[in-house]
């Protein structure tokens, strides 16, 4: 039993591991520097949108953000408009300020407003998406963007582009909140029992509302680096982020339960998404096949989650 469990928790590294060696025999090049660091790079925004749902998952309660896709659109378009006369520092405060509102908004109406997290973030992901497209017009926002927007995404430090930087840093703030930090150890607590965190006198909603506040502004934050990229601000940038980056967090072992799960964990779960979208172009496929593989890949987590979730019930 002790092995069978250890090869299901380790089963997201197992599955990484297969991807990668399925891909270097199809690609000779799949292991090169270059091919290694496009893979990372392309998935920093990705990387930052994973950090937040992994804070907001493990803090229990159904926790769950369905408007990360969104907020990181309506942030990328806000830089987009007035990044010009903000410059930098005001475009990354204000992409962190539209993340946090928004957050704030979606922790109010699961704390105060006693609503579902899944219903509460799917109507702010429809309020959001509605607000973005009534600015933009539903097109891209072309204005001129300063080029020290478009730097952060385009400098590279020592031959590292800097959103590859970017995703080894989110990884290791991660770690660092979870294990480090008050705030990680009780939003452990609180994902395995709200009541027991409750009595011990932590005020859980401040702790929930402060938890959906921090995953916006991440989100925030990746609709800047989105823009920076693009160097235009794209209304519907974000729209499908979310799946993918609850796919990846749950993927990488995040218990939709609360409670458990680790940032190595989620940031395997993102690897195992880039490794099977590079294996796509490797082998030519269309685009249309990602959401099948996506898909696929959650199903499987999820029968994997129930019967860890069995085993956990039994041994309880």
């Amino acid at each position: 039993m002790n092995g069978l469990s250890t090869l299901r928790n380790n089963l997201p590294i197992l599955i990484l591991a297969a991807l990668v060696v399925v891909a270097s025999l199809l690609s000779p090049s799949f292991l090169t520097w270059n091919n290694i660091i496009n893979l990372v790079q392309y998935n920093a925004e990705l990387a930052l949108v994973c950090l937040g749902l992994t804070l907001v998952i493990i803090s229990g309660n159904g926790g769950i953000d369905l408007s990360v896709g969104a907020t990181l659109g309506l942030s990328g378009v806000v830089v987009a408009m007035y990044g010009e006369f903000l410059g930098l520092p005001g475009s990354l405060i204000v992409a962190l300020a539209v993340g946090a509102l928004v957050g704030l908004a979606n922790g109010l109406a699961v704390t105060k407003g006693k609503l579902e997290p899944f219903i509460a973030t799917f109507i702010l992901a429809s309020i959001v998406t509605a607000i973005t497209l009534l600015f933009t017009g539903g097109g891209p926002v072309l204005r001129s963007i300063p080029d020290a927007v478009e730097a952060i995404a385009g400098i590279r430090l020592s031959g590292i582009p800097l959103p590859a930087i970017y995703f080894v840093l989110t990884f290791l703030v991660g770690v660092v909140i979870l294990r480090m930090t008050p705030y990680g150890r009780h939003l452990y607590a609180m994902g395995a029992s709200s009541e027991t965190v409750r009595f011990a006198g932590i005020r859980t909603d401040r702790l929930r509302i402060a938890t959906y506040m921090l995953c916006g502004a991440l989100a925030g934050l990746a609709g800047l680096l989105t823009t920076a990229r693009l160097g235009m601000g794209e209304p519907r940038s974000g729209i499908g982020m979310e799946l993918t980056a609850i796919s990846a967090v749950v993927v990488g072992g995040v218990s939709l339960y609360g409670g458990r799960g680790t940032m190595t964990g989620a940031f395997v779960g993102i690897l195992i998404f880039a490794v099977v979208l590079n294996l796509m172009n490797i082998l030519n496929l269309s685009a249309f096949y990602q959401p099948i593989a996506q898909g696929s890949i959650v199903i499987l987590a999820g029968l994997l989650l129930s019967r860890r979730k069995s085993m956990f019930l039994k041994v309880a």
